[in-house]
């Protein structure tokens, strides 16, 4: 999922973007709504916004008596950092078309780590965090609608140009031996798995 609303006006760059007052209290509810027979495992990227949105989900669980538990800052839920200045210029450039730039591996790969390359990364990680995971165990995972988008078009063959990830929007996911069910804002598909998943590379 991706974090709550926004809060760049004190910072020197995007990335140090924080969160509303209001993102506060909307995450804070989005937490205090999630099921409660679930133990949860919340996972966030580098970047304060999501750490923030993920402690205020935390949160809103945990004053429920809902198990959850934060596993930190996850780096593959965004670009490495060595990227950053070659990012920021290339989405100064391009803006929102950046994504269809980069999806279309139309950036050397010098300048930003190719978009599949990125989501097959963040499958791996995440396919190993299920490893012994019981039944009633959730992963949840907070990052940016720039991640999720190749995200979803790298494993699911899903992409809509014009329609932005909004905040505290993104998908479920869940893992069959044969097939992938996801859930979206308009409503559940099942797909094939790529055929690189659960490899190493």
């Amino acid at each position: 999922m991706r974090h709550s609303q926004a809060d760049y006006t004190d910072v020197k760059s995007p990335k140090e973007g924080v969160v509303t007052e209001k993102g506060i209290q909307t995450t804070y509810e989005f937490g205090s709504k999630l099921p409660d027979h679930i133990n949860y495992r919340i996972s966030h990227s580098p970047y304060p916004r999501a750490k923030i949105s993920a402690e205020q989900i935390h949160r809103g669980l945990t004053e429920q008596d809902t198990p959850s538990q934060i596993m930190g800052a996850q780096e593959y839920l965004m670009f490495p950092s060595r990227y950053d200045a070659k990012i920021m210029e290339l989405f100064n450039l391009y803006g929102s078309d950046f994504v269809t730039h980069w999806i279309s591996g139309r950036f050397n790969k010098n300048d930003v780590p190719s978009s599949l390359e990125q989501a097959k990364n963040a499958a791996n990680h995440i396919v190993n965090n299920l490893m012994g995971a019981d039944s009633k165990t959730v992963d949840l995972y907070v990052g940016h609608d720039i991640i999720i988008m190749p995200m979803m078009f790298h494993w699911f063959g899903a992409y809509r140009k014009y329609k932005w990830v909004g905040y505290l929007d993104g998908f479920i996911l869940q893992l069959y031996p044969d097939i992938m069910v996801y859930l979206d804002k308009e409503g559940e598909h099942r797909v094939p798995y790529p055929y690189w998943w659960g490899t190493s590379s």
